[in-house]
């Protein structure tokens, strides 16, 4: 919800980017904003195109999937490693303001269970209620640290 000058109007562009992943019953996997490949015989590789980097969504017959990084980005030179079951996605985190700072990341329309978030070597864990899990990542001054979320 943005309203006013042009500048507004920006903020709301760059706000609503993000990648989308679909599962076309005719026409198989389809990426908008990004670029999609099997792996695996049950993930999928995910190369986001859409210049932001913090939004990433999964639709599927029996799936609607958010991936949502309120601040920093996850890497354009990296992929997406997400398995089709949500039980596992891997990313690269970057740290776009380069000082020791926490970030958040919410996942939506996960299947419930206990989350476990590692980067360099520390464990987050969260419990998802209603589909919704949210992580509060602490990053040091390192530009980029990979992630890992495992549903247990």
């Amino acid at each position: 919800p943005l309203d006013g000058e042009i500048g507004h109007g920006t903020a709301a562009q760059i706000y609503s980017a993000a990648t989308v992943i679909a599962e076309h019953p005719v026409f198989g996997t389809i990426a908008y904003g990004g670029r999609v490949e099997p792996f695996s015989s049950s993930g999928l590789k995910i190369w986001s195109k859409d210049g932001v980097y913090q939004r990433l969504h999964y639709v599927s017959k029996n799936i609607r999937f958010h991936f949502s990084l309120e601040s920093d980005g996850y890497s354009k030179d990296e992929p997406i490693i997400l398995k089709k079951d949500l039980t596992e996605i891997r990313f690269t985190l970057q740290n776009r303001f380069g000082n020791v700072h926490t970030t958040r990341l919410s996942l939506a329309g996960v299947p419930d269970g206990i989350y476990k978030l590692t980067i360099k070597n520390k464990k987050i864990e969260e419990k998802s209620k209603k589909g919704m899990v949210i992580f509060e990542i602490p990053l040091d001054q390192a530009l980029v640290a990979p992630v890992l979320i495992k549903k247990s």
